[in-house]
């Protein structure tokens, strides 16, 4: 990693870590485990669903995410699995 404007890119990236101090989403804005869940599905979607090229490997992925949450919270999976898959806090 390299210098840009005097900061060093290693101690940006120190700096925005998340940690049990200095988290990117705190425990507070979870007011119960379906929030929880639906942004888990969300950030799954965004971070590997949105990669994906084939249309083979993102249905593959959908239905492994979907029987997941199936087997693991099947009394929130209605909730969770519900589209569109949208999440956000304006306040």
């Amino acid at each position: 990693m390299g210098e840009s404007v005097g900061v060093k890119s290693t101690e940006l990236a120190a700096d925005a870590l998340p940690s049990l101090t200095h988290s990117h989403f705190s425990g507070d804005c979870f007011k119960t485990p379906q929030q929880f869940l639906r942004l888990w599905r969300n950030e799954v979607m965004r971070v590997l669903h949105d990669r994906l090229i084939s249309t083979e490997d993102k249905h593959l992925l959908c239905e492994r995410l979907e029987a997941l949450v199936q087997q693991k919270f099947p009394n929130l999976a209605e909730h969770t699995l519900a589209s569109p898959v949208l999440f956000g806090d304006f306040k």
